[in-house]
């Protein structure tokens, strides 16, 4: 794992928490395993662990190339990819605290396969915002006509900078999406 992805990823997480850095196994898989910070409730520490696979995740693929974009949803980490849970830790912490606090540790592993996955998600959405843009494209220019006609061209001036305004709205849009 380079510096700069480790960095990236200690900087996302909560403080009080640490991410130990992965390595690939010898089937090809990413594995690497997280620990969340101590918090009051065992399934706060658990939901701040899953956050930590997530990131580590998005710093894992970012390093692809090309980048992957699309990101799992902690549903999806916590069936797939967030592969074994390590014993829960708690202490008890005294003033001012005065609880029993928690700790979570998760092993994370991703596979080839999931990664290729991901890709063809990424790909899928590209495909997706061309098609909009295209649509939209087809959708504008049908209008103007049809408006142009109807106005009997008095007005085609407008027409034309309000279609421009509306391609690239839906271009951006669907970019940033």
């Amino acid at each position: 794992m380079r510096m700069t992805s480790l960095f990236v990823l200690l900087a996302v997480g909560v403080s009080g928490s640490r991410a130990v850095a992965g390595d690939p196994s010898e089937l090809g898989a990413y594995i690497f395993y997280v620990e969340s910070g101590w918090n009051s409730h065992e399934e706060d520490a658990r939901a701040d662990a899953l956050e930590h696979v997530r990131a580590h995740l998005m710093v894992h693929l970012q390093a692809q190339k090309p980048p992957i974009r699309s990101i799992p949803s902690i549903e999806r980490i916590e069936r797939e990819f967030a592969t074994k849970e390590l014993p829960t830790r708690s202490e008890w912490f005294p003033s001012p605290i005065n609880d029993k606090m928690f700790k979570v540790d998760l092993r994370g592993e991703i596979t080839p396969e999931q990664i290729r996955e991901l890709r063809s998600i990424d790909r899928m959405w590209w495909l997706a915002r061309m098609g909009g843009i295209g649509l939209t494209l087809m959708v504008v220019l049908v209008l103007f006509f049809r408006l142009d006609d109807w106005a009997k061209g008095r007005i085609t001036h407008w027409l034309g900078l309000g279609a421009a305004a509306i391609l690239m709205t839906t271009a951006l849009v669907l970019t940033l999406i």
